[in-house]
């Protein structure tokens, strides 16, 4: 399970070229993962 959620934060962090700031790319994060209790 940990090996999923590295290589879908992998995925948006190449994607995450160009965002705004930080803020919305951890907020991207935390929208894929919305299952995922913190």
């Amino acid at each position: 399970m940990v090996e999923g959620i590295n290589n879908t934060i992998n995925v948006i962090k190449r994607r995450a070229y160009g965002y705004r700031d930080d803020e919305y790319f951890f907020l991207k994060i935390r929208s894929a993962f919305h299952g995922i209790p913190r």
